[in-house]
């Protein structure tokens, strides 16, 4: 055997054996980013996906308040610049409990 060719083969082993000993590769180390990216990006939406449920459950406990809508009449006037006003009917939304 060629001295080179067991040298590689000796530096292999210990570089796919050295995983354990907490010495990594860059190849392991970049599919770990990887992986813990995914990972987290997927648990950011569960978090997210869980607040808006909360949001929702926490709107439909609490007392809607019924609105209701009133027709006052507006009497003819005139504004600040002169201008003639007709008298009218003005729609209000007034929110009970």
């Amino acid at each position: 055997m060629k001295p080179q060719l067991v040298i590689t083969s000796i530096v292999l082993t210990l570089l796919s054996s050295c995983a354990p000993l907490g010495v990594y590769t860059k190849r392991h180390l970049r599919s770990e980013a990887a992986s813990a990216r995914v990972r987290g990006i997927q648990e950011g939406r569960q978090q997210e996906v869980r607040r808006s449920q909360i949001q929702r459950e926490l709107e439909l406990s609490k007392p809607q308040p019924k609105s209701e809508y009133y027709e006052l009449p507006v009497p003819a006037h005139t504004t600040s610049d002169g201008v003639l006003i007709a008298p009218h009917h003005s729609n209000f939304q007034i929110y009970t409990h």
